[in-house]
């Protein structure tokens, strides 16, 4: 639609009035509504198939490759100290995502313990299912306080399904304090069974503070049960002798590095990972084919809707554009191109005059377009009395654009009374002119009959064929339209009938309006003195 409004609006800027018709006669809009419409179709299509449309589906058997991990994660209230900002248990979550986008193929589970331990999530391939796990564990999801590092490793052991081919693995997040059970028992365990321990100690060895923070309370410290403040440090020499065990490794986190790339990289990257299980997966049949192959149909058959009735001549094409650079470069001038258009008139120069006004008529001015179209007829009318005197054929093509020129007037003024008395006449001229071709060809063959009729030929000798007059009588020149906008001519001696006196009389009364309305007419005359009325 935007297209369609531009396109317009250049139109008009390019042309005005009959010539901007003149230039669209062959454009085919319905044409162009469809190559619109076909477009429009194939964006949509296109678009279509960028969504990736899917439908019908096939079971597929699919075989994993990889390693299963555990994060056993500490969520005691020891992990709220702020040593590491903006806590521990905060920074071991990140740490935990950064290790899960190293991760491709791998099933991985998260057990939180604290006094008791719970499986949060079991062994899986969905990542996101894991993140959703691990962002809900705190605190509170363990409601017995304390920290049993021995009982999570062992529910982690007991959660590895029996019969896998391939290396097993548990990172272990804590600040080492244990309070319960015996660590290096259940890591031996875990040693056994070929499954290595990878141990992040998160915290200081200098300790800090556990805040309590409840709602509506102000913010407390955590205190034993001899009511002094707990100070919780972290406890590394635990943590090296489970990795020691299992063969893991051991890191101690630090500000902008948790450890986790190096646990990954000298770790679970070099673990064996063989396949596993097969199983049945659904798999979609992707259908973006069909809407593509539409988009791509459309924008093939828009190609040849053709938008034109007809294709101009190139000579004319560029004709064409040559009069509008110059009709748009000359937009300024178009009272003076009146003008000139005026003197040429008076000047019996018809020919002339009749060129300037058709240029004036590319004006906007709805006005100045009027009377150049009046004009025009006037000066054609003129034309075709100069053309009688060679017969009715010659003089008929200007009477005819004397005929469009009048239109023109009425369509712009429709209350112009002169334009309208104008465009009756020469009607009246136009028919009388072909009633005249009608009836030239009946005057010729009389007076061939009545020559023959006076000079006989002679038995011996053929009769001449019939021959047409090499010159036929012009018909008498009808009386000139009145001239509302015309220069006036010399006045009439002989007697004139009503309709000629008026016209006259408003060629007279057009010449005062024009030197009134144009002030060059004046600079010209080297007077600002109105002339005299002699009529």
């Amino acid at each position: 639609v935007w297209a369609f409004r531009a396109r317009r609006r250049a139109l008009e800027h390019f042309a005005a009035g009959l010539l901007a018709d003149k230039l669209t006669t062959s454009v085919s809009r319905s044409a162009r509504r469809w190559k619109a419409v076909l477009l429009v179709g194939a964006v949509l299509c296109a678009l279509l198939a960028l969504a990736r449309p899917q439908w019908g589906f096939e079971w597929r058997q699919v075989k994993r490759r990889g390693v299963d991990v555990f994060v056993v994660l500490d969520v005691s209230k020891s992990m709220l100290a702020e040593d590491v900002r903006p806590n521990r248990l905060t920074q071991a979550k990140f740490a935990v995502e950064d290790l899960l986008g190293k991760l491709a193929g791998d099933r991985v589970g998260l057990i939180a313990f604290a006094g008791s331990v719970f499986v949060q999530c079991p062994l899986t391939i969905d990542y996101e299912a894991f993140r959703l796990a691990l962002r809900d564990v705190d605190p509170n999801s363990i409601p017995r306080g304390g920290t049993a590092i021995g009982n999570a490793i062992k529910v982690a052991l007991k959660s590895f399904e029996a019969g896998e081919g391939g290396d097993r693995a548990i990172v272990l997040i804590t600040d080492g304090e244990d309070t319960e059970g015996d660590p290096l028992a259940a890591a031996a365990a875990a040693a056994k069974q070929g499954v290595r321990m990878y141990t992040i100690g998160i915290g200081t060895s200098a300790g800090d503070l556990i805040p309590i923070r409840e709602p509506g309370k102000p913010m407390e410290f955590l205190k034993n049960k001899a009511g002094e403040v707990v100070r919780s440090r972290l406890n590394e020499e635990v943590l090296k002798q489970i990795a020691l065990k299992t063969g893991g490794i051991y890191v101690r986190s630090a500000a902008g590095d948790f450890g986790i790339d190096t646990i990954y990289d000298n770790g679970i990257a070099r673990l064996k990972r063989t396949e596993q299980e097969a199983r049945l997966q659904k798999r979609y049949f992707e259908r973006y084919q069909w809407p593509l192959g539409i988009a791509f149909g459309l924008l093939v058959i828009q190609l040849f809707v053709i938008d034109r009735k007809k294709i101009l001549g190139t000579a004319t094409l560029c004709a064409l554009c040559l009069y509008g650079f110059d009709s748009r470069a000359a937009s300024v001038n178009w009272p003076l191109t009146y003008n000139q258009g005026v003197t040429a008139y008076r000047s019996n120069d018809f020919l002339s005059a009749s060129k300037s006004f058709e240029q004036a008529t590319a004006s906007r001015d709805r006005h100045l377009q009027a009377r150049s179209f009046y004009n025009l007829g006037d000066a054609y009318y003129r034309l075709g009395q100069a053309a009688e005197k060679s017969g009715p054929q010659a003089a008929l093509p200007a009477y005819q654009q004397s005929l469009k020129g009048y239109e023109s007037a009425l369509a712009r003024t429709p209350t112009d009374e002169d334009a309208r008395f104008n465009l009756a006449l020469v009607k009246q001229k136009i028919e009388e002119l072909k009633e005249q071709q009608k009836q030239q060809p009946k005057q010729s063959e009389k007076q061939n009959k009545d020559q023959q009729k006076k000079q006989p030929s002679s038995p011996q000798t053929p009769a001449q064929p019939e021959q047409k007059p090499a010159n036929q009588k012009p018909a008498q020149p009808a009386q000139p339209p009145p001239a509302q906008q015309q220069p006036g001519g010399e006045a009439q001696t002989n007697q004139l009938d009503k309709a000629e006196a008026r016209a006259l009389l408003d060629n007279l009364r057009e010449d005062e309006r024009n030197w009134n309305f144009f002030p060059e007419l004046q600079q010209r005359a080297g007077t600002e003195k109105e002339p005299e009325k002699d009529w």
